[in-house]
């Protein structure tokens, strides 16, 4: 479902499209509500209200028996005066799942004011005004001093972070151990006689992952030296699979069979060696490209703080 079909529906709701994170926003039954889309394309969406209920923060325990039997939930959580509250569609598209998200928005608004919960700010729990905010990608309920200091912390945090130096030494070694953990999937999989995806993504998440813990933090630089590393070990894996396998056919001794690898390939003497190293490369993409861009996306909601408009 597109963002102009959602904003239409929403809209008539009396809710606001923010068009940078996808999300909607405004004041619907009397309290100020930010429908998280965030997981939209998993069939899920969020309601996140801030309230106060007697001057005090929300039973999480109470709210969750309350609206069980509302069609839709799957679960609710309270974390200090943030309530969130989850749907789960299966898939989301259609006029019948919008009316759904409804009826279930005015199930749960209703529980509210039941309960005398009252609108406030997330951080602070005044019962002020506030503002819809999206602060390190998150959709949050501020007013306007707690969203002030919400700005600055965020700012000096992602200033810390462009001046934090690259280290690409580390970044390098990460990799590197990180990769080893897929070279071996790779060989134990392949020995099982599997040329599995799961292989490929185990090599790329490993290896982004020993980058970023040994180098600090994801650079350009460090995903450039990731690459090049998986290429390599993706390789390497294969070539002891392939080296396992000589062994064991010709009852030869590994490092031999290891050496002996690159002969046989001349000799066109390995049957399905290039298509198995292409779908090795291939499971590794799958499992770079997101892990890469998940990333990158991370990078730039741990900086973002901006009131939604």
């Amino acid at each position: 479902m597109n963002l102009s079909t959602l904003s239409a529906y929403y809209g008539g709701l009396g809710l606001g499209a923010d068009r940078q994170s996808g999300n909607f926003y405004g004041i619907y039954g009397g309290y100020h509500v930010c429908v998280d889309t965030s997981n939209l394309n998993n069939g899920q969406l969020s309601y996140v209200f801030s309230v106060t209920c007697g001057g005090a923060e929300p039973d999480e325990t109470l709210l969750r028996q309350t609206v069980k039997g509302i069609k839709r939930v799957r679960n609710v959580s309270v974390v200090g005066h943030r309530v969130t509250v989850l749907l789960s569609f299966g898939s989301f598209g259609g006029q019948k799942r919008l009316d759904e998200s409804k009826a279930a928005l005015d199930a749960i608004v209703g529980i509210l004011r039941q309960s005398g919960c009252q609108d406030c700010c997330q951080d602070c729990g005044n019962v002020t005004e506030t503002a819809a905010c999206i602060v390190k990608g998150i959709p949050v309920h501020l007013c306007h001093d707690c969203y002030s200091r919400q700005a600055e912390a965020v700012g000096q945090a992602a200033l810390a972070e462009q001046r934090k130096p690259e280290n690409l030494a580390g970044s390098a070694v990460g990799a590197l151990l990180g990769s080893l953990i897929g070279v071996l999937a790779i060989v134990v999989l392949e020995q099982l006689g599997y040329v599995a995806v799961i292989s490929g993504i185990i090599m790329a998440v490993c290896t982004l992952k020993g980058c970023e813990m040994m180098g600090g933090k994801m650079t350009r630089n460090s995903v450039i030296i990731s690459v090049i590393i998986m290429v390599v070990m993706v390789l390497v894996g294969d070539w002891i699979d392939w080296a396992l396998v000589v062994s064991s056919a010709w009852e030869l001794d590994f490092v031999t069979s290891f050496r002996l690898v690159p002969v046989l390939l001349v000799e066109d003497a390995l049957e399905g060696y290039w298509s198995n190293l292409l779908w090795l490369y291939l499971f590794t993409a799958v499992g770079a490209v997101p892990s890469i861009l998940s990333y990158r996306k991370k990078q730039i909601d741990d900086a973002s703080v901006y009131v939604m408009n």
